[in-house]
């Protein structure tokens, strides 16, 4: 299958900088990806928030951010997760932490521009925990980036290819019970 690059013209305008009430709406999976640095297939997720700000057609701006699945001292993931929780994770919940529980979460998103090759990017700079004052938000974008999507395919072909197999979906892992906290805190 062909897979064309094109240059589009576009009016494509990034999340604005500052701090934003944001909700979870979308955890995809992503598959494995191959590691040049490590020489191995490692998995990937995509967290992907919606931001309680409207772009100029009235759509809320998205934005997501592509992990290693893990939560080792120094990842990525545990260090947003804690930061969203406002609290470390405990050694029982270190075992096996189901991310898929943050869908429908709010938090505070800290999103800061950077420019590269003329172009302005908005990235994910920290988690927080949503604040006292945050408004409630509910879901607007139905479906998951067309993009993202592509690059969850093409990871599950290259793995099926490599393994001779049909593509599948990867499989996920133990659910945990979630710890009995209260309304006032993060709930995972």
């Amino acid at each position: 299958m062909a897979i064309i690059a094109q240059a589009k013209a576009g009016d494509f305008k990034p999340v604005p900088e500052g701090v934003h009430d944001a909700l979870c709406v979308f955890i995809i999976d992503a598959g494995y990806e191959h590691s040049e640095e490590w020489n191995k297939e490692i998995h990937k997720v995509y967290i992907c928030w919606e931001i309680n700000e409207p772009m100029t057609d009235g759509r809320p701006f998205m934005i997501s951010k592509k992990y290693t699945l893990s939560l080792s001292d120094k990842a990525a993931l545990r260090k947003d997760l804690e930061g969203w929780r406002g609290k470390k994770f405990t050694d029982e919940q270190l075992k096996g932490f189901d991310i898929e529980v943050l869908k429908g979460l709010q938090c505070m998103l800290q999103i800061i521009h950077t420019e590269k090759n003329g172009k302005i990017y908005a990235n994910i700079q920290t988690v927080l925990p949503k604040s006292k004052t945050s408004v409630p938000m509910t879901q607007v974008v139905e479906a998951p980036p067309e993009w993202i999507m592509k690059i969850k395919q093409a990871n599950e072909d290259r793995i099926a290819q490599m393994e001779g197999e049909p593509s599948v979906p990867a499989a996920k892992g133990p659910k945990l019970p979630l710890p009995d906290l209260n309304e006032d805190v993060v709930p995972f």
